[in-house]
């Protein structure tokens, strides 16, 4: 019953063809720059370009300093 209940809520962050992909973040400080936050986590947000690349497993170049985790098969 929940489901149907909040249906349209839950769906909103459903996308047809890779389905289930919303991610929420919480940032907590005194004196953020909103704006410039926002801009570095959308230069995140991989391009159609990147998607529809078949080796996307392999990961891609960037200037984040953690080491990279890959799936295994």
């Amino acid at each position: 019953m929940a489901f149907i209940e909040n249906q349209d809520l839950i769906e909103q962050g459903w996308h047809a063809q890779y389905g289930d992909r919303k991610n929420e973040i919480v940032i907590i400080g005194q004196d953020l720059n909103e704006a410039l936050i926002t801009k570095e986590l959308e230069s995140c947000i991989a391009t159609e370009d990147e998607l529809n690349i078949r080796d996307w497993k392999q990961g891609f170049e960037d200037e984040w300093p953690v080491e990279r985790a890959f799936v295994i098969e």
